[in-house]
């Protein structure tokens, strides 16, 4: 029996291992939705002396029934009120709603504005960034402390890289590798799918390493294999971008340290040679660079920096709606029921 944590995905499964033994593997998925549950039924072998396992079945229990400990409560209420009003805390004004159920799909506001802060905080030339939220939406307005969790909700910080423009290249042709369709025509969906164990489609690849840059104008080409997607126009600036020129690089620390396989399996560099492009670190943790910048600037507009976008566009747009159908529907009906 394995139990499985960290990926948030829940499963109940059996895999054959290397020995031809099935071993079951249970994943409780995340926050403390489901606990994982195994019986092992054994009989006593009175020729040997010894227990042996004859059935093993498993099962992960949602834990919405259960109420939550009153002591526990009592005990922690004092620090549960003070974290309260400390994420309730104003920061700033947004000049419009922003979704990161957009960024799944193409440039926006939601992941632009991550890219922004980054340029801005550390002054280097090209920031990858990715929606680290799948599908939560921050008013327009007032925004509050609590808003950055939605914003940015691990807790990462900055790493100053410096890249090669042909491997910037490279890790955007991995990044749009794992994440768009290679579409055959327009009627094939826009993102990558794959059916889980329970048979529904679901994203291919976590959608935090659906990673884009902005400091550079590229486009995706939706029809290209792989490999030949991406193409780098020039520099947000209007500048030549150069393939054998040194850039400097801002991204999280889950990226920087090989996170997601852009660095290692998209642009082929090793962990020696990673930690010898680190040219900075950032102490500050992203989520609180983001709150500092947005008090000190107050008046926030959301925009998409428009540095990248899908062709052909009518492909892009109708392979768009086929996604956002197998993602949402279901729980765009629930909603409206």
């Amino acid at each position: 029996v394995v139990f499985a944590g960290h990926d948030h995905q829940e499963y109940n499964l059996k895999i054959e291992n290397i020995a031809g033994q099935k071993v079951l593997v249970l994943n409780p998925q995340s926050y403390a939705n489901f606990v994982s549950i195994v019986d092992i039924k054994m009989k006593y072998n009175n020729e040997t002396r010894k227990y042996e396992k004859y059935d093993i079945t498993g099962y992960n229990l949602q834990m919405n029934f259960c109420e939550a400990e009153k002591e526990f409560k009592q005990r922690f209420a004092n620090y549960i009120a003070e974290i309260k009003k400390i994420v309730s805390e104003p920061i700033g004004e947004f000049s419009r709603s922003v979704s990161s159920r957009e960024a799944l799909f193409g440039d926006t506001g939601f992941v632009d504005l991550i890219h922004r802060i980054q340029l801005d905080y550390t002054k280097a030339d090209i920031s990858f960034a990715a929606p680290l939220s799948y599908d939560v939406v921050i008013k327009r307005g007032t925004v509050h402390i609590r808003d950055m969790f939605k914003l940015y909700k691990f807790d990462n910080v900055l790493y100053l890289i410096y890249m090669k423009g042909y491997e910037i290249k490279k890790y955007l042709e991995f990044s749009f590798g794992i994440w768009f369709n290679r579409m055959r025509s327009p009627d094939d969906a826009l993102l990558n799918f794959r059916y889980n164990h329970q048979g529904d489609l679901v994203l291919s690849e976590k959608y935090y390493n659906f990673s884009t840059a902005a400091g550079i104008i590229y486009t995706v080409n939706l029809k290209a294999p792989l490999g030949y997607k991406i193409n780098i126009i020039s520099m947000a600036d209007g500048s030549q971008f150069e393939t054998e020129k040194d850039y400097k690089v801002v991204m999280n620390s889950y990226r920087g340290n090989g996170g997601g396989g852009h660095l290692f399996d998209g642009v082929g560099l090793d962990p020696t040679e990673l930690r010898k492009r680190i040219i900075h670190t950032y102490t500050d943790d992203v989520r609180s660079i983001i709150i500092n910048w947005i008090k000190q600037k107050q008046n926030i507009e959301i925009f998409a920096l428009k540095h990248w976008r899908a062709i052909p566009k009518n492909w892009w747009h109708k392979g768009r709606l086929i996604s956002i159908n197998v993602l949402f529907e279901k729980k765009d009906n629930e909603l409206k029921n």
